[in-house]
């Protein structure tokens, strides 16, 4: 009993922890017929970013609790929820298993990484899944955001309308040139002018903005997933946050598919990032560094990110300059890659 008691002195104690960046986000009723979930409301991108990184780095358990405190659910927890749900053990073919995420598209999907099968939610790779209610909006100020796989776009409040009728299969180039609609993050390098195309200003800087790597055991039944990324953030005008975005996450394979497992992983990880300075048309750079580590766990995930002022019209996204990153893993191989550009 007081073993039970400690337990739960201590969760708390964790979860006000984690939890005292978001305490104070506002909580919008949809109005949308048929949709009773709630949004959360910033006031502004600083609010959003430090939200975004407290809960990234909350753990399954802990961003619940949290999300029952908020009176909120967000499409990433419900489509981790579906996930958590489909036991691979349970299944007993390869189509068993294409059924059940068929049956829950909404939130499944089946991708193909290196030609092998990997079961993942629908935007696992998108940080702000977490802070997107089930419609996938949440609202910063004035404007509402909607999150997509690899993409968030912006519209007014008074235009939210057009925003809901938006799509991963209708969200086009001609859509994102509408006054309407701008682009607020992505993951995809701007190597062009936010006036028109270009290329980039010397192809010395056009380095890679990703990086993806896996370790695997010797019957090659567990792998350890490493990614590692840059992003930017539109703030508003000519301000961008420039981010890295990192991810290591064990795996098992079962009938043919990837799934998430439990392990004990640790990741160290440093790197330099080419940024571009638009107020004089030169490059500078920013560093990053951390180490993590944990006991049973499905992931290691989080960001960091850098403020970057620009002076002109001119923007392009950060790449890789020096990557260096080591992840370890209980039930593969260690990971090791060093490159520098």
């Amino acid at each position: 009993m007081k073993k039970q008691i400690l337990f739960i002195f201590l969760l708390s104690i964790f979860l006000l922890s984690c939890s005292k960046d978001t305490n104070d986000i506002s909580l919008l009723n949809e109005v949308s017929p048929g949709n009773s979930s709630q949004m959360l409301v910033f006031k502004d991108t600083e609010e959003l970013e430090k939200n975004a990184s407290a809960v990234l780095s909350m753990n399954t358990e802990a961003r619940k609790i949290w999300e029952k405190q908020k009176s909120f659910s967000s499409f990433g927890v419900a489509c981790d929820k579906i996930y958590l749900a489909c036991i691979p053990e349970n299944f007993k073919t390869e189509e068993d298993v294409a059924a059940f995420v068929s049956t829950n598209k909404e939130y499944l999907q089946i991708v193909s990484k290196n030609g092998e099968k990997v079961l993942e939610p629908i935007n696992y790779k998108n940080r702000y899944r977490y802070l997107a209610n089930l419609s996938k909006l949440f609202q910063v100020g004035d404007d509402i955001y909607k999150v997509f796989e690899e993409i968030i776009i912006k519209t007014s409040t008074k235009n939210r309308a057009i925003l809901e009728q938006i799509t991963e299969s209708n969200l086009d180039a001609k859509l994102l040139s509408s006054s309407e609609i701008s682009v607020f993050y992505s993951q995809k390098a701007l190597n062009n002018s936010l006036s028109g195309t270009k290329d980039c200003a010397s192809e010395n800087y056009c380095t890679p903005n990703q990086l993806l790597g896996h370790s695997f055991n010797d019957k090659q039944k567990e792998s350890l997933h490493v990614r590692v990324s840059l992003t930017y953030t539109a703030v508003s005008g000519l301000d961008f946050l420039e981010s890295v975005e990192y991810v290591v996450r064990p795996y098992k394979k079962v009938l043919g598919i990837w799934y998430w497992r439990k392990a004990d992983i640790s990741m160290d990880l440093s790197l330099r990032a080419y940024s571009y300075r638009g107020d004089n048309g030169t490059w500078g750079f920013w560093d990053y560094s951390n180490y993590v580590s944990l006991k049973n766990e499905r992931v290691i995930e989080g960001n960091y990110s850098y403020n970057n002022r620009q002076l002109s019209n001119i923007y392009y996204g950060p790449s890789f300059k020096i990557i260096k990153i080591s992840a370890t893993n209980s039930l593969t191989k260690p990971f090791k890659r060093e490159e520098a550009f």
